[in-house]
């Protein structure tokens, strides 16, 4: 089992349950400029199909979370993570994981979206709340490595 996660230190109990059974893990995370900005890309492929994949995006400003009618891609399994370790937002669904951080650094703010790429663990709400503390995780650890300075 990794102990990063394209850079950044996550712990077995989180990662485990995400990746299927395999023998070997390769990633790659690569950092782009796209704009004015930059996005990161974390691919993680389990004996070479994909298993874990995370986009992060720069954004000039903290994204509101958008829930109901005024979420255009309005979907009721969609819940609000609560006690996130991070100034921002997070939510879950069934099959994928978005969050919004303050940053300050080069950015105002890094946006995460994190599409669930196997269907590791089986159960549903399992897998919801192993999304959700990947996302506790992963994004302290992300936000220390693009160099943010907001709490």
């Amino acid at each position: 089992m990794p102990k990063e996660i394209c850079g950044v230190r996550m712990s077995e109990d989180v990662v485990e349950p995400l990746l299927p059974d395999g023998d070997e893990v390769e990633q790659e995370r690569e950092r782009r400029p796209f704009r004015d900005r930059h996005f990161v890309n974390c691919d993680v492929d389990v004996d070479g199909k994909g298993a874990l994949y995370v986009k992060v995006s720069e954004s000039h400003h903290l994204p509101k979370l958008r829930r109901g009618k005024d979420n255009p891609e309005h979907n009721d399994d969609v819940e609000e993570i609560e006690d996130l370790p991070f100034s921002g937002w997070a939510t879950v669904s069934d099959d994928t994981v978005s969050a919004a951080a303050e940053c300050g650094g080069e950015a105002e703010a890094l946006v995460f979206h994190f599409p669930f790429q196997t269907d590791n663990p089986e159960d549903l709400k399992e897998r919801r709340a192993a999304g959700a503390r990947f996302i506790k995780e992963f994004v302290p650890g992300e936000r220390k490595k693009e160099g943010c300075t907001a709490r």
